[in-house]
């Protein structure tokens, strides 16, 4: 039941994601993404801890998402950090998508 859960919930999540990203490019856009994402990880956080998982947490995707989190949050006018996550959005995790075979699972 947790795996149909979780699909149903990706699916609508993904939905909303797109239609604020469409609809709104510029304005609650940046607003959702500092404050969704930040939920999200805090409760994969929540769920990994007593299975003592938290330490994939750590991985290189939860940098380079904060990295993104805190040029669109905190410092959307700094150049270098907008190139750095860019680059890791970009680069190193795009071609790990494509060599890994690495899929959007829900669950």
């Amino acid at each position: 039941m947790y795996d149909k859960f979780s699909f149903v919930l990706g699916v609508f999540l993904f939905g909303v994601f797109a239609y604020i990203m469409c609809r709104y490019p510029n304005d609650f856009f940046y607003t959702f993404y500092k404050t969704f994402i930040p939920i999200l990880i805090f409760i994969r956080f929540v769920d990994y801890k007593p299975k003592k998982l938290h330490y994939f947490l750590t991985d290189f995707c939860y940098w380079a998402g904060f990295m993104v989190i805190l040029f669109v949050g905190f410092f959307p006018k700094n150049e270098y950090l907008y190139r750095v996550a860019f680059l890791y959005a970009n680069g190193a995790l795009a071609v790990a998508t494509g060599a890994f075979n690495n899929a959007m699972i829900f669950h």
